[in-house]
């Protein structure tokens, strides 16, 4: 049982105050002001009505109400999350009757507190009474709008106001299409790794079993791997291609990881065999790994040209497990990696403690190996402390321009500021771990190149706190994309609840003034949030493999198991929000959409391993267990 961090759950009690009398959104009661919107003395915390919003003349003896508040009844995330806006338009004046606001699809339901004027008045909301000041009882909340009546009576005179709340919708995104393999087999993964570049999308398929780069049914080759390419035309999505690595061999695992951009793809495969750069065949280093480079050309056809290795490639480093690409670069996660010194790639002192290579394309169209990084603080051979032997750094790669972001999930570092692991001895469950001993925190390292080509540490990130129960870690660093200079981290393993209930984290940093500075902390409800994590621009995808809900239009129903959840965050200025909630067309327990995501615009393709339907045309088929299948959704 992880500890209970009561402080976070304050956020669950923080409120906003809108307008000289206007709204009021708290929960359990407690108000307090919302840091994510305008104070009521700001100018822009409430518009000037329009002329179609002057108040409505009524006579002098009408009975008025002095305030009009409503307050978040039940919700499903964080409210500071949430409340990304909600103003009564107009500003509450006991002369206009009639008002508007709009909340987060994650409000399932309000209060209304009214407040007569003349205390010898009655009050109704929605004809049921209820006295001044009070809250009234909890009213459901459907998409769209709900109008909300209050009747304030006296002496046979009565004045109704009315309050259009506006719900937004689950989702902003729309499916588009629903994708297979050609040949649809049992436990194959389909979308165990994917990524969309505009109009093209990459799908690896690790787990497919053809020896036969022409027949996709051969199943000849157990696990040697696959990639589908889709392209979009019009608003459909095309199979163009299908790719096989031109070694192809058993257990390669080609397609373990895909990254494209623009019309280059490259492949990983991080069990291939070859100790040869130059032989393909040659199959003398077990599992040491490779990466294979895909153009596309004038005609839509791919055509492989390029086979990259380690420049010290050696027995189980996993050459290729995470891969990606910008443009003329290319940065390759080798998590089995064991050097221990960053200038001697050949020391193998430090088991499992992983590395990353830098590609680059000349003016020729060659990849050449040009960096080789290892973490500031190298961790490895830890089997003696942990039931991993290393951090396995370069478990997860992104790259935007000059910027690489590397995720290490297995990092264990306690103090953020003490980036140097000590720990010796095997630590006693209910004792004091040693000072820098928090197994599987996890970090991310941020790596920036010069003008000169030359690839330098700048940044060492951890969550804002790391726990060590002797069993378990938050794995932050397990899912990282980085876009510009905005990166966002996920936490699948944080937390901070007892129950369960709000499980992982997404962590968003913005860099300033060369420095990476924590912007956003993010949550919702589920087990997993942050299994997997898109950035591009200020939309942001994140994927919840934990999510139970059987109903795409209320994430906290529980009774679907693991099927799969993606919530999309959208910035303004600053501040992040919460926008969309997407569910598979199809969702069944057990399914894990949101397995992986990848954005790119206004389109997001979603990833669900564990999708059983054997049929293309028919997503309730179910009959080819853990095929996998990829969603594709456009605003």
């Amino acid at each position: 049982m992880r500890r209970l961090i009561p402080y976070l759950w304050s956020f669950l009690r923080k409120s906003f105050l809108i307008g000289v009398l206007g709204l009021v959104v708290s929960c359990g009661g407690k108000e307090t002001p919302n840091p994510f919107v305008p104070s009521p003395s700001s100018p822009s915390s409430s518009p000037s009505p329009s002329p179609s919003q002057s108040p409505s003349p009524l006579p002098s003896s009408a009975p008025l109400l002095s305030s009009l508040n409503f307050s978040s009844g039940e919700i499903s995330v964080l409210p500071a999350l949430a409340f990304s806006s909600g103003q009564l338009s107009p500003t509450f004046s006991s002369e206009e009757t009639d008002y508007s606001s709009e909340v987060s699809f994650f409000v399932h339901s309000v209060h209304i507190t009214a407040v007569a004027a003349d205390p010898d008045s009655s009050l109704s909301v929605n004809g049921e009474s209820v006295n001044s000041g009070e809250l009234s009882s909890e009213i459901s909340l459907a998409e769209g709008v709900n109008p909300i009546e209050i009747v304030v009576s006296r002496g046979g005179l009565s004045t109704t106001y009315t309050l259009r709340l506006e719900r937004d919708s689950a989702s902003q995104f729309a499916e588009q299409a629903y994708l297979k393999a050609s040949q649809i087999d049992e436990s194959d993964w389909f979308g165990a790794r994917i990524s969309l570049s505009g109009d093209i999308l990459a799908v690896g398929v690790p787990s497919e079993d053809s020896g036969n780069p022409d027949d996709p049914a051969d199943n000849s080759l157990s696990s040697s791997g696959a990639v589908y390419i889709f392209e979009r035309s019009g608003n459909e999505w095309i199979k163009t291609a299908y790719l096989k690595a031109s070694n192809l061999e058993e257990n390669d695992f080609f397609g373990g990881s895909v990254s494209l951009s623009g019309n280059t793809l490259a492949v990983g495969a991080p069990s291939e065999d070859s100790s040869d750069p130059l032989d393909k065949n040659d199959n003398n280093a077990s599992k040491s790994g490779a990466v294979y480079i895909f153009e596309r050309d004038g005609n839509g056809a791919w055509s492989e040209t390029a086979y990259l290795k380690a420049s010290n490639l050696d027995n189980d480093d996993l050459f290729g497990g995470s891969i990606s690409l910008s443009g003329n670069t290319l940065a390759v996660g080798a998590t089995g990696e064991d050097s221990g010194d960053p200038n001697n790639p050949m020391d193998n002192n430090a088991l499992r403690s992983g590395a990353v290579y830098v590609f680059e394309r000349d003016n020729n169209g060659a990849w050449s190996e040009t960096a080789y990084l290892k973490a500031s603080n190298i961790g490895g051979d830890k089997t003696d402390i942990f039931t991993h032997p290393g951090d396995e750094f370069g478990s997860f790669v992104s790259l935007s321009g000059g910027i690489l972001a590397v995720g290490v999930p297995h990092e264990d570092s306690r103090n953020p500021g003490e980036p140097v692991d000590d720990c010796v001895v095997n630590p006693t469950p209910g004792t004091p771990p040693p000072t820098n001993c928090a197994k599987d925190s996890g970090a991310a390292y941020i790596f920036e190149r010069d003008n000169n080509g030359n690839w330098t540490e700048t940044a060492f990130l951890k969550p804002s706190i790391t726990y060590y129960d002797g069993f378990s870690g938050f794995l932050f660093g397990f899912g990282i994309s980085v876009s510009g200079d905005t990166l966002a981290v996920g936490a699948f393993g944080e937390n901070f609840d007892g129950e369960q209930n709000y499980g992982g984290a997404v962590y968003v940093f913005q860099r300033q003034n060369n420095t990476w500075i924590r912007q956003a902390y993010l949550k919702a409800l589920g087990q997993a949030f942050g299994y997997s994590v898109g950035l591009s621009g200020d939309t942001l995808a994140v994927g919840n493999i934990e999510d139970r809900s059987r109903n795409p239009h209320d994430p906290r129903d529980t009774s679907a198991s693991r099927s799969g959840a993606v919530y999309t965050f959208q910035r303004s200025g600053e501040v992040w929000a919460i926008r969309d909630y997407i569910k598979a067309s199809n969702l069944q327990a057990g399914d894990w959409f949101g397995s992986q995501v990848s954005l790119s615009g206004d389109t997001l393709a979603v990833s669900a391993w564990f999708e059983d339907s054997g049929d293309s045309d028919n997503k309730e088929d179910n009959s080819a267990l853990d095929s996998g299948a990829v969603y594709v959704f456009t605003e």
